[in-house]
């Protein structure tokens, strides 16, 4: 299964991006948030999610790690299928939002989302009420696009990718870009 791709953007489509990796050009769909963060013929990091069926192979990208884990989160979900949880993730306002609906049970808040009536509303709120709690809400998602822009940044200096993620994996997440980089940077250079 495919779960991560990096290329150049090539077009961009309402609710797909064709991203070129290696001369392959991959269709992936994706949220609106994640087709705001991407460019045409610009490089996009996006986290994939395989979707197979008799019938169908479609692959879902993600411009951050919590996007696709609310996506699985929502598609493990009786009755939601993947075109349904990518089109609540593109018509919430935020992602912390929308967290916060669910821990809050929030139905009113869920059903103002399209395609979302009153019954699903609550079965979400039922299958994952509780369980997003520890470990999705410590990153926000102003933190994710901190940690994105982080890896460009340590990338255009030089570092291999996989000297970056091991870097990244020590640092404690912040809001400040600046403070991780000092202590990405004392990783990758230990003795400077």
């Amino acid at each position: 299964m495919i779960a991560f791709l990096k290329g150049t953007v090539r077009e961009i489509n309402e609710g797909t991006v064709i991203l070129d990796v290696n001369d392959v050009g991959y269709e992936v769909c994706a949220s609106s948030k994640t087709l705001k963060d991407i460019f045409v013929s610009g490089i996009a990091e996006l986290w994939v999610y395989t979707h197979v069926r008799e019938d169908l192979i479609k692959l879902f990208g993600f411009s951050s790690m919590l996007e696709k884990k609310l996506f699985l989160a929502f598609i493990g979900i009786n009755g939601i299928g993947p075109k349904m949880a990518l089109t609540i993730l593109s018509a919430a306002p935020s992602l912390k939002e929308l967290l916060e609906m669910i821990e809050e049970g929030d139905v009113n808040g869920l059903v103002q989302l399209p395609r979302l009536g009153k019954k699903s509303a609550q079965q979400i709120i039922l299958a994952l009420k509780g369980q997003l709690k520890e470990g999705w809400l410590e990153h926000s998602e102003g933190q994710w696009k901190t940690r994105k822009s982080l890896t460009a940044a340590l990338l255009n200096l030089g570092f291999r990718a996989s000297e970056v993620r091991s870097a990244l994996n020590q640092v404690k997440i912040r809001d400040n870009m600046e403070e991780e980089l000092k202590q990405a940077l004392s990783y990758l250079q230990p003795g400077k």
